[in-house]
């Protein structure tokens, strides 16, 4: 169980009853918290932020801190402050980026390629130990989580998509 205050509430069965969209917030919603709670008490980078984290676990390969920041959704100043910070520490490094003399790339050092291993393992541990998650649905999960992430991100970037849902639309006549 953990040791965090999270929201209980998230933490109940959804009623088979409710329609599928509200039980697929609420698994959402549900998946989230866990696994949000469970890295947290037990990730091996306790020091880092989420932002740090999240930097870790998006460097696979070394990428522009313009990019980095995109895709977390950052300012770039945050994101320089970030990587300076994580310089530091030893888990990135900057270099140049071979098709652009100009621009630098964040790639991550021998401890942080450690330290994103570490949460690999971490990860898979809670998705197929601790969650029951074989690998086929695992891939599955992932497939879906990268479509909902890739549409959330174009949503987030244009804005006015939200202003111009017509909720009207919206009604479902109930089966």
């Amino acid at each position: 169980m953990s040791s965090r205050n999270d929201d209980r509430i998230h933490m109940h069965q959804a009623d088979p009853q409710l329609e599928p969209e509200f039980r697929a917030f609420m698994g959402i919603m549900a998946f989230h918290s866990f696994l949000e709670n469970q890295m947290c008490d037990h990730h091996p980078g306790a020091e880092l932020t989420k932002l740090q984290s999240s930097i870790i676990v998006r460097l696979k390969a070394p990428k522009r801190l313009g990019q980095l920041a995109r895709e977390t959704s950052s300012l770039p100043s945050t994101m320089t402050a970030a990587a300076d910070q994580m310089e530091r520490m030893g888990l990135v490094s900057r270099q140049r980026d071979p098709n652009d003399r100009r621009a630098w790339l964040l790639a991550l050092t021998e401890a942080g390629q450690q330290l994103r291993h570490e949460y690999t393992r971490l990860s898979r541990r809670l998705l197929q130990d601790l969650l029951h998650l074989d690998d086929v649905e695992l891939e599955t999960l992932a497939r879906i989580g990268t479509k909902i992430h890739t549409n959330i991100q174009h949503v987030v970037q244009n804005p006015q998509l939200i202003d111009e849902l017509d909720t009207s639309s919206l009604e479902r006549t109930p089966a």
